[in-house]
């Protein structure tokens, strides 16, 4: 675990110099700036709500982009932009690889196989390849504590590994990337329902159905960023977008072949 947590120090050695500021393409242009304005309408005793220095003003809460009450961004509360958005990325990193490091470990995966495990999430091209999108990475990241908790509870039985559900779908939504949180709730959901049908035993199917109901839970606590999103979102210029435009950039049926033949 350690190795793993200290990876992205190796990899990024050139942020740790401040050399490199992680945040290139979106992250820039809109990521940053929102979670900036955050800060210091909160260091200057106000409530980040309403951001009037976008057009005539817009919701900042609202907008989701920022990850306002997602932990990792807080850093920017005490440090400079560049600072702040480093340790964010860096910590998304090595939480991810820990995070399938110890989901493997508690599916019977030895040291090494886990090891690989971590550093085939923590470095895969989906989470590379958003470097840009800070809170795509924040979210994905979380996916591995999810199944990780669905597990422990299914094993322990204890209520902490249940709230522990709730919490990390919770935060994964507070990340702000809705597109990432739904698809890691439809697998973690999956994961949670394939499981439950192939427990031989009626008693053992049980911690997956409750697991199930903790996964409803953590979508519940999250809706106090979900409704004001949902809200702006009935109100942005995508809201009467057609199916043409969202499919624009879907690959075609035989770009299938990739998973085979990458090139």
């Amino acid at each position: 675990m350690l190795a793993l947590a200290c990876a992205p120090l190796v990899y990024f050695q050139a942020a740790i110099r401040g050399a490199l500021v992680l945040c290139p393409d979106d992250c820039l242009t809109l990521n940053l700036p929102l979670r900036v304005a955050a800060a210091n309408f909160l260091l200057d005793g106000h409530l980040p709500i309403w951001n009037p220095y976008y057009f005539g003003g817009m919701p900042l809460f609202g907008a989701a982009q920022g990850g306002l009450l997602f932990p990792l961004n807080w850093f920017f509360l005490f440090f400079s932009a560049p600072t702040a958005i480093n340790i964010a990325v860096l910590c998304a990193y090595a939480l991810a690889g820990v995070g399938a490091f110890l989901y493997a470990r508690r599916g019977g995966a030895s040291v090494l196989g886990a090891l690989v495990s971590g550093l085939v999430w923590q470095w895969s091209g989906f989470l590379v390849a958003h470097v840009g999108h800070t809170n795509v990475v924040h979210t994905a990241m979380l996916l591995p504590w999810v199944l990780w908790a669905i597990d422990g509870y299914a094993i322990t039985r204890r209520r902490a590994n249940a709230a522990l559900i709730a919490v990390f779908v919770a935060f994964q939504s507070f990340a702000g990337h809705q597109q990432t949180f739904v698809y890691s709730l439809m697998l973690a959901a999956a994961y949670a329902v394939y499981l439950g049908v192939r427990a031989e035993q009626v008693e053992r199917r049980r911690p997956y159905l409750i697991a199930l109901s903790m996964l409803m839970l953590g979508v519940v606590l999250a809706a106090v960023q979900i409704l004001p999103t949902f809200e702006l979102m009935r109100n942005s210029l995508r809201a009467g977008a057609t199916y043409d435009f969202f499919s624009t950039f879907s690959l075609p049926p035989v770009f299938l072949l990739t998973y085979f033949a990458p090139y």
